[in-house]
């Protein structure tokens, strides 16, 4: 999803950083740890949404845009089979909205199903799914952690 105001990369990359518990250097590295690999996904992830291209993605990482391309999907994948990093994308957004002074609209409350399983949640101005875990419905925040893998053990 483009945006129309292009955000800086490095703001990715320190969230990214902070929520790994990793260096921005170590992002924008060639280390190749399953962790190291996943950070870097996503913050391709986050980037692409902001509205950066491929090559300038493949420009900022130091590699070839079709890399940007697979760690897109990986990224994607990731999300999917973990909520606390979809939880730690969506949080992003929300981030991000906050910061263009666009606060996300009021129907972003958490919606659980008569079973009190989770499901999508929508927020209204932008229309980014946030998803969440089943902690998340009996009240508790379900992210205790600064990692998204952590927070997913």
């Amino acid at each position: 999803m483009r945006r129309s105001v292009a955000l800086d990369l490095s703001h990715v990359l320190r969230y990214v950083a902070d929520a790994y518990n990793l260096t921005q250097k170590e992002i924008l590295g060639r280390g190749r740890t399953q962790l190291v690999a996943e950070a870097r996904a996503v913050a391709y992830y986050l980037a692409r949404r902001e509205g950066h291209s491929l090559p300038r993605l493949g420009g900022a990482f130091g590699r070839d845009h079709t890399t940007i391309l697979s760690g897109l999907r990986r990224a994607a994948l990731v999300m999917r089979r973990e909520p606390a990093v979809a939880n730690m994308v969506a949080a992003f957004d929300l981030h991000m909205e906050q910061e263009r002074g666009k606060p996300c609209g009021d129907t972003l409350a958490l919606q659980c199903n008569s079973e009190g399983n989770p499901r999508e949640t929508l927020c209204a101005d932008s229309a980014h799914t946030l998803y969440v875990t089943p902690v998340d419905c009996v009240g508790n925040s379900g992210v205790e952690s600064n990692s998204p893998r952590e927070a997913a053990e």
